[in-house]
């Protein structure tokens, strides 16, 4: 359950802050603009590191590979240590092994699930009050370069399994637009374990590929 309400957590937070590009004119960053920037791009594709530490761990564990996050869900696809893909939609959850076998679990039954598909559904429309009913909003910094934000969870059901959540990336400037990006997510769990997502190579279109499309079908 924790694991299942793990995952559900970070389908609600990437999907609800900016991936994309922004036009700005001030040089600092405010906490609207994040939300207001995903319609701009509704793909956003790239490679992850999975950094997991815990005290029960003499080394963090890590694993690469490539994610797609877009209006239909997202997709993890893990290429190291051990190839997997998991794709994550408002109403079920898909993973595929190596042997191609599929285990899908159904979310219409879950209300937490529901829960925060409904959230997600709102978020996509540039609504920061949505996030709002799971997590409380907090540490909100920003400057010309970089911001950094906090969730901590209202939900008591979510606060079983996450203690907050930190989300950090930048703002590059080039001649016409500030780039608003998403680098890294880290969630704090229980008893001291974190796991640490940072993204890399980020790329921003408007449309899934058909071959994607099918993905989330």
């Amino acid at each position: 359950m924790k694991k299942t309400l793990l995952t559900l957590i970070l389908f609600s937070v990437f999907l609800a802050f900016p991936l994309s590009a922004q036009k700005k004119t001030e040089k600092s960053l405010s906490l609207e603009s994040l939300f207001s920037s995903l319609s701009d791009f509704p793909v956003t594709s790239g490679n992850f590191i999975q950094t997991k530490t815990s005290p029960k761990l003499k080394r963090p564990l890590q694993s690469w590979g490539k994610f797609i996050f877009c209006e239909q869900g997202i997709l993890w696809k893990t290429e190291k240590p051990f190839p997997s893909s998991t794709i994550l939609t408002k109403s079920s959850i898909t993973k595929i092994l190596p042997d191609g076998s599929k285990n899908v679990t159904d979310g219409s039954s879950n209300p937490v699930f529901e829960s925060v598909a409904q959230t997600v559904s709102s978020i996509f429309s540039g609504s920061k009050e949505s996030l709002e009913t799971f997590f409380t909003i907090s540490d909100f910094k920003s400057t010309q370069n970089q911001w950094i934000l906090t969730l901590t969870p209202k939900d008591a059901n979510i606060a079983l399994a996450i203690q907050k959540i930190e989300l950090s990336g930048e703002v590059k400037e080039n001649s016409s637009a500030n780039f608003q990006s998403l680098n890294s997510m880290e969630i704090f769990q229980k008893e001291g374990e974190s796991t640490k997502y940072s993204l890399k190579d980020k790329s921003f279109r408007q449309e899934l590929t058909d071959d994607e499309k099918k993905l989330f079908q």
